[in-house]
């Protein structure tokens, strides 16, 4: 895949229209926080055999824990590459379609029906050369920003991933913007009717057409977060302090409305880790000390 990438990045900040003093200090916490994240997500584009033009198909988290490199993703996004798909990811001013062992994790019609926890997480144990590639345009989020911990109902959270609509390609270029939404994580009252257990999912907020501000302060509305899935959930090492070191706490997996309004929904880090240690023992490093 030798399509030529560029990217942008659209910041959305969930706050009042009028900007008071607290919360210009907010949004300039907020810009300086996009350094922190945005460097180690990427867009995970896909090509079908028979076409020449790659498509978004969701987003994608660096990590490096000191033995594997990792592109961690959303399980359904994974499923694509089974439907014909060749994944892509940024190289050296192109796509590139990297290798390593692959895995996936996703909910069947009949565990959604279930009393099963739901899950969905995938992605790929990156090869050396794939890694080296994709350092040249990304970088790999290393062992001491991740956490295992479950962010409390309130606190903050900041998710970053590619949404769809704000993507372009041709047979030749391909571009996108990534999206960096501010929100609070939910209590489990507001979590969709079926089964997911509160230790390790956390859903967020997510209002696309009240107090959105771009990045000069004007009001906007928000694209839809398709795309997103797989992106990184952040939140501050210490909830009380926005200038505390930014963890990945887990990815997001799927979006649900409920009556109020949207809500993101992901899947939690620490269970991510479990499930890999029972499925690649001995392989998955040191990450295994966050759980």
């Amino acid at each position: 895949m030798s399509t030529a990438a560029s990217s942008h990045v659209f910041v959305l900040c969930l706050c009042s229209f009028r900007l008071g003093v607290t919360q210009r200090l907010e949004w300039l916490s907020f810009r300086m926080n996009l350094d922190d994240i945005h460097r180690f997500v990427c867009p995970i584009w896909g090509r079908l055999h028979d076409s020449s033009r790659p498509e978004l198909l969701g987003s994608g988290v660096l990590i490096y824990d000191g033995y594997e490199h990792l592109l961690l993703t959303a399980g359904h996004v994974m499923a694509k590459f089974d439907q014909g798909y060749r994944m892509g990811i940024w190289g050296p001013e192109i796509l590139f379609s990297p290798r390593g062992l692959s895995f996936k994790f996703v909910a069947t019609a009949e565990t959604r029906g279930g009393t099963e926890d739901i899950f969905d997480f995938g992605g790929l144990f990156l090869d050396a050369e794939s890694a080296a590639l994709a350092k040249d345009h990304k970088d790999f989020l290393p062992l001491d920003q991740l956490s295992g911990e479950q962010p409390i109902e309130g606190s903050l959270a900041l998710l970053f991933g590619y949404p769809v609509t704000r993507s372009k390609s041709s047979d030749s270029a391909a571009t996108n913007e990534g999206l960096m939404v501010r929100s609070s994580v939910v209590s489990s009252e507001r979590f969709p009717k079926t089964c997911y257990s509160e230790r390790d999912h956390i859903f967020l907020d997510f209002n696309r057409k009240k107090g959105w501000l771009d990045d000069s302060g004007a009001p906007v509305s928000a694209p839809e977060p398709h795309g997103m899935s797989g992106g990184g959930i952040f939140v501050h090492q210490d909830p009380k302090d926005p200038s505390s070191p930014l963890k990945l706490v887990g990815i997001i997996t799927e979006w649900h409305r409920d009556r109020k309004q949207c809500i993101l929904g992901g899947t939690g880090l620490a269970f991510i880790v479990r499930r890999l240690q029972q499925q690649y023992a001995g392989r998955w490093g040191s990450l295994g000390k966050i759980v």
